[in-house]
């Protein structure tokens, strides 16, 4: 049973990329692969010239590094739910880990407040 709501990343597609409603915001968020890297890469934009890219990193809030104003809110992180993982890869990938909705308010986790 998934405890975060879970974005699509389907590896036998890659490169693709598909619009998403995030914070009531439209954006288009894409996925590669770089061979060299051995990273999946995650691209997000949007009409507003937002254009960010982030390689996917486990337990890693994607975007997390811009100052954008643009970004949403809501961050992507990938998660093993299971705890089994130690990286993500095109063999993991929507299999055990998977792209969640991180859309815990960061004001109530520095609060102590109870997020369940």
């Amino acid at each position: 049973m998934a405890i975060y709501d879970h974005f699509e990343l389907d590896p036998d597609q890659l490169p693709y990329s598909y619009p998403i409603d995030i914070d009531d915001e439209e954006y288009l968020l894409g996925f590669s692969f770089n061979p060299v890297s051995g990273q999946i890469i995650a691209e997000l934009s949007n009409d507003n010239g937002l254009n960010v890219s982030d390689p996917v990193i486990l337990d890693h809030e994607l975007f997390s590094y811009s100052q954008d104003p643009r970004c949403p809110m809501t961050g992507i992180v990938p998660r093993d739910e299971s705890g089994q993982e130690t990286e993500v890869n095109l063999g993991n990938i929507n299999r055990t880990v998977f792209l969640t909705a991180n859309d815990i308010e960061r004001s109530d986790v520095d609060n102590g407040a109870d997020t369940e």
